[in-house]
């Protein structure tokens, strides 16, 4: 990687940090994200899933309520964590069949814009995959 390059990235990385404005963010609507995934890694290689993820961020940057709707209907429970371009997901509430989310945006997830990706975990531990997604 070039050093301008390297510099350009690295300046975004230490940046104030980035306050939330309760509810408010995404015009008061929420996020809605087109997501899609592949499995790398374990029994379940090549499996893929697509569908909307639907949250909205407290002031804290918790996500306490949100929906992934799979492309075949059914609907899994959302939790976690948002933290200026950084994400972590629990999706789903059976022990057994949670998927684990981790990721980062192009810009503030509370922006609800742009692309974000990064990589899960489940269902079960040895399938271990990437996701990207992108503004509804």
């Amino acid at each position: 990687m070039a050093r301008s390059a390297a510099k350009r990235i690295a300046s975004g990385v230490n940046s104030f940090p980035h306050r939330y404005s309760s509810l408010t963010q995404f015009n008061g609507e929420g996020c809605s994200l087109f997501i899609s995934g592949v499995v790398q890694f374990g029994p379940n290689a090549g499996q893929t899933f697509q569908g909307t993820l639907t949250f909205s961020i407290g002031q804290d940057g918790a996500i306490e309520s949100g929906t992934l709707q799979f492309s075949d209907g059914t609907t899994a429970p959302v939790v976690g964590q948002a933290t200026g371009r950084s994400i972590r997901l629990r999706v789903g509430s059976a022990p057994n069949s949670t998927i684990t989310f981790t990721g980062s945006g192009v810009f503030p997830i509370d922006q609800c814009s742009g692309d974000f990706g990064g990589a899960f975990v489940g269902t079960g531990l040895q399938n271990i995959g990437v996701w990207n997604a992108t503004q509804a």
